[in-house]
């Protein structure tokens, strides 16, 4: 583990049990950091495996893109081929309670597109046009709302409902609701609205930007794909939370004016540090993952003694045990996945001790068919 630099800057940060009112910024080198095999696993605790129960077609887990936890249960948002999402319930010990493949309301179906938890033991869920439905946990709608923008994702975080645009707007809409950001209260009032941006005159109805990642934890968090500050979300913008130095630069899209999306990727992992992404808070704790050019790593700062850990997930193919990096937090838990075709990346499970979480994970689901969720504490 290596210390890093806190640097005192004028922008809002929550580290060390400052309050809302701290102006700090957490700065960190992870070129001069390096990296630690196994990490995660030596620094974790009451490490719980819970298989999803496979009981019948509407409970198959194809692929997961989040998982959402309300009390016990577990809701699974689940994605096929055609990346068309379900949202499939689960208790607290995995059994299978339902499921739904797309929103049914008013003799209407509507594809979902992001689902995010909500007050009242209740869930959000934004379909792929401009509305937004409060489901009961049983997973019948409460109540539709048709939003005047366009919104990509939601997020419900400290009584208020975040809508992020991912700069795509819908057919006329109007510009004073033109924001990247726009807040509602659980009414669905209008609290605040930030980051605007404008549409070509040649389109209505455009996406502009296809890459961030936006995650829900103890912190609301944001980050470019592309860039190299983690932003902390709140009703009155985004302020600088970390700000990373990696091996390699970060892409400029000024300097490539002229590069297509489809082309992105190549000189991405040709040249660059990139793809901010799985943003966690937890504890004092601040987990990502980002690539090194087209080689992935796990990053993890304890901020209230500045230790810093990078895991290379290659190294960890022929461990001894893995836990899997965590994606969401979960009831006071960090939650992370296995399934049939992460498994299959380790070559030598079946030599593993049969305690181990990976041998216990793979008998799971080589006899149910569904993945495993692992939930876990940091020491």
């Amino acid at each position: 583990m290596k210390r890093i630099k806190i640097l005192y800057l004028p922008f809002i940060l929550i580290v060390l049990g400052c309050n809302h009112e701290a102006k700090e910024e957490l700065s960190l080198n992870l070129s001069e950091v390096n990296s630690v095999d196994n990490w995660l696993l030596e620094n974790s605790s009451d490490i719980e495996i819970i298989p999803l129960e496979y009981n019948g077609f509407e409970s198959l887990v194809l692929s997961i893109r989040d998982v959402v936890t309300i009390g016990s249960d577990f809701f699974v948002i689940d994605s096929d081929i055609s990346n068309m999402k379900s949202i499939k319930k689960f208790d607290g010990t995995g059994k299978f309670r339902g499921s739904i493949e797309s929103i049914e309301f008013e003799y209407r179906n509507y594809n979902i597109e992001s689902v995010s938890e909500f007050t009242g033991d209740k869930l959000l869920v934004l379909d792929k046009f401009n509305n937004c439905f409060v489901l009961k946990n049983d997973l019948s709608v409460e109540k539709m709302y048709e939003l005047p923008f366009k919104a990509a994702e939601v997020a419900y975080f400290e009584n208020n409902i975040y809508f992020h645009s991912n700069k795509r707007g819908i057919n006329n809409q109007a510009d004073s609701l033109l924001f990247d950001f726009i807040v509602y209260n659980v009414n669905f009032e209008l609290v605040s609205k930030f980051d605007a941006f404008s549409i070509p005159e040649y389109s209505q109805n455009v996406r502009l930007a296809m890459d961030h990642t936006f995650t829900t934890s103890d912190k609301l968090l944001f980050a470019s794909l592309t860039g190299d500050t983690i932003y902390n979300v709140s009703p009155i913008g985004k302020a600088n939370y970390l700000k990373v130095s990696f091996k390699n630069p970060t892409f400029r899209f000024s300097d490539y004016p002229d590069v297509a999306l489809n082309s992105l990727l190549p000189i991405l992992q040709s040249d660059f540090s990139w793809g901010l992404s799985n943003l966690i808070s937890f504890n004092d704790y601040v987990l990502f993952n980002y690539y090194d050019k087209d080689k992935i790593k796990c990053a993890a700062i304890n901020v209230a003694n500045n230790n810093v850990a990078i895991v290379d997930p290659i190294k960890l193919k022929i461990s001894s045990d893995v836990l899997p990096w965590p994606r969401v937090v979960s009831g006071g838990f960090l939650l992370g996945w296995y399934s049939e075709e992460s498994l299959s990346w380790f070559a030598n499970i079946n030599s593993m001790d049969k305690n181990s979480v990976i041998f216990r994970s793979k008998e799971f689901v080589d006899k149910n068919s569904n993945p495993v969720l692992i939930r876990y504490k940091l020491k």
